[in-house]
């Protein structure tokens, strides 16, 4: 009886002991308490004791999504990006899911950040467009003081931004800007930019420099009519067809074909047979908005070459039809050491609609700020599902596929090109 009496007091003074205890402990802070505290501390500037704050939250709570939004504009004020990217990462592993909202707020900032590098004035044009898509006010005035003025080149860029936005100023400077182009290369770059920005008012322009006494500016804008489904321009791309200067052929086979027209057609067929894989690129450009897939087989193929360019076209004419074997491609290319072939390929995804969140992710933690801007654009576009950048106007047709940007044909492709078949 005196063993039982002796164990009943021993577990009652621990009872006592745990109760007292629980009474003496201060119970920890509701995590909306803590993420309060840790605004007011970083209102007053400073960002580590803030930062300690909410490490202490996801510690507790890894997907707190309010903590780490917290955290991550925390860690942007100071243009700390990479530690941004960090608290990113270890929220989305946590979570087991991307988090477009975070990305595109991760997004918006790095582009203010390229702006004010200051960057080239195409990656300068790039960001502001990106932003003033988003709702920015400032960055499309921005775009807008940056055009006045400019240099000729570097004002293409900047309207072709503004263009893109539907100032239809910008559209009318661009065609000035056509007219007063001095050089072939000069011409030939306005036209290339106005195919990319998909600017069919000013299509006319364009065609009447079918007749232009170079064969680079004729070849240029062969191709951009076609892209811009500029019919009137058929007959004289019929006459041109028959040039003896490959280039112009080539281009001239791929519009017609564009336009509905079965002129070049066996031509074509030997171009996508060609042995030269750049060839078979140029061909492929006139079957990519039809509905016939025939040509992709071919296409496929040249993912393997070796030259890094033939691939990247590759990959972005299968955009269309073979989103699997573009969008690996493509995303093998953004881990190159090229730092050309990443800002290319991470603006074909962009532009083509290839990205995921994932992607936008690996692009926004890129070195370059030409690979960045495009994940912004992506996590910008997922996470609002805006408009991509790319054509201001809608397609006349009810499938309508955005023409590559093409570099012209190198020698070796040239020399390769099949006789015309007449």
């Amino acid at each position: 009886m005196q063993r039982m009496t002796g164990l009943a007091a021993c577990l009652l003074g621990v009872l006592v002991s745990v109760v007292v205890s629980a009474r003496g402990a201060s119970p920890p802070q509701s995590a909306a308490s803590e993420l309060a505290a840790a605004r007011g501390i970083l209102a007053a500037g400073r960002l580590e004791e803030a930062l300690e704050r909410i490490d202490g939250v996801l510690k507790r709570d890894p997907v707190n999504r309010e903590a780490v939004a917290v955290k991550v504009t925390a860690l942007l004020g100071p243009g700390r990006f990479a530690d941004a990217l960090g608290a990113y990462d270890a929220y989305a592993a946590a979570a087991n899911r991307q988090d477009t909202a975070l990305l595109a707020e991760i997004g918006r900032a790095d582009l203010k950040h390229i702006i004010r590098q200051p960057p080239d004035t195409p990656t300068l044009a790039a960001a502001l467009e990106r932003l003033a898509r988003d709702g920015d006010g400032e960055a499309r005035d921005a775009l807008r003081r940056a055009s006045a003025g400019a240099a000729s080149r570097d004002a293409v860029a900047l309207n072709v931004g503004l263009a893109r936005l539907g100032e239809q100023d910008a559209v009318r400077r661009l065609g000035d800007l056509l007219d007063s182009a001095s050089t072939p290369i000069a011409r030939a770059e306005v036209i290339r930019a106005l195919q990319d920005a998909g600017i069919r008012s000013l299509a006319p322009k364009v065609a009447a420099l079918l007749t232009d006494g170079e064969p680079l500016v004729r070849s240029a804008a062969a191709l951009a009519v076609g892209a811009l489904q500029f019919a009137d321009a058929v007959p004289r791309l019929e006459v041109i067809f028959k040039e003896d200067a490959h280039i112009v052929r080539m281009h001239a086979a791929v519009a017609l074909k564009r336009l509905g027209r079965n002129t070049a057609d066996v031509y074509l067929a030997q171009m996508l047979g060609n042995e030269t894989a750049e060839v078979r690129l140029i061909a492929a450009e006139a079957y990519q908005t039809a509905k016939t897939t025939q040509w992709v087989p071919w296409v496929r193929t040249v993912l393997s070459d070796r030259n890094d360019l033939n691939r990247l076209r590759a990959a972005e004419l299968l955009a269309c039809c073979d989103q699997p074997a573009a969008r690996s491609a493509l995303s093998a290319m953004l881990k190159s050491d090229n730092p050309f072939l990443r800002g290319d390929a991470a603006r074909i995804l962009e532009g083509t609609g290839l990205a995921d969140a994932s992607m936008a992710r690996r692009m926004l933690g890129d070195s370059l700020a030409s690979v960045r801007l495009h994940g912004a654009g992506v996590a910008l576009t997922l996470d609002g599902r805006r408009p991509q950048p790319g054509r201001i106007v809608p397609a006349p047709a009810a499938r309508q596929t955005r023409a590559p940007s093409v570099a012209p044909p190198s020698r070796a492709a040239i020399q390769n090109a099949p006789a015309a078949t007449m």
